[in-house]
């Protein structure tokens, strides 16, 4: 991709992006610790997303450490796994959530199921949803194992899993509860959820929008914005 071009779909993602968290910035000379929480497969973007921080990882800016899906349906995670497989990473780690929240196949999650001859056209390991750990689980033990104030999470789904984490108590994983675990591990939450004043359509018209990644879970957006 051309410098410029890549610079500018950099920038489109950044400035879509509302952040929260500690002032300690970013160490410009370590790869980005990074968790991925997403409602993948309702639209191209979250993929487009992926693949992009494949890239960035490739050229040693960051590191996908866990990637965790707010969408609830079965095709949802192995989706996830046919992205980081086609990068050579398929052992990064999946979490799903059982929230009945978007559970249709979407757009593209049916790409996982697609065979020829009997054979994956896009491999991977990951079957189901149904044998995937639960995204509480996979963030629990993905910042326990991480490194204090070192951890970003970009959600760009519902905040179901991320209000999950923060209600989550204290076990074999870490000592910690989940609010505990992400004041001492999250250096910043990157959130994309959009217009909260009225923006224009395409006739020039005022309107409410409803951002869709709130109201799908609106309980959880909003423990998310008060914790």
């Amino acid at each position: 991709m051309h410098q410029k071009t890549f610079g500018s779909l950099l920038l489109a993602i950044t400035v879509s992006l509302c952040f929260v968290g500690s002032n300690t910035p970013l160490r410009a000379d370590e790869p980005v610790q990074l968790i991925f929480d997403t409602d993948l497969g309702n639209d191209v973007d979250d993929a487009l997303a992926m693949g992009v921080i494949h890239s960035l990882q490739s050229r040693g800016e960051c590191e996908l450490l866990a990637v965790t899906i707010t969408k609830d349906h079965e095709l949802a995670a192995p989706f996830a796994d046919v992205i980081n497989t086609f990068y050579g990473r398929g052992e990064i780690p999946i979490g799903v959530c059982r929230s009945d929240v978007t559970n249709g196949e979407g757009r593209f999650n049916g790409l996982a199921a697609i065979k020829d001859d009997g054979k994956d056209r896009f491999p991977h390991d990951l079957r189901s949803g149904k044998d995937a750990p639960e995204a509480v689980e996979v963030l629990r033990r993905t910042l326990a194992d991480a490194d204090d104030d070192s951890v970003v999470i970009a959600q760009v789904g519902f905040s179901t899993n991320l209000a999950n984490l923060l209600d989550s108590p204290a076990d074999d994983i870490s000592p910690l509860t989940g609010l505990e675990l992400v004041k001492q591990k999250v250096q910043r939450l990157s959130v994309m959820a959009g217009a909260f004043t009225q923006i224009m359509n395409n006739k020039g018209q005022p309107y409410d929008h409803k951002e869709y990644n709130v109201i799908k879970d609106i309980p959880a957006a909003q423990k998310l914005a008060e914790q």
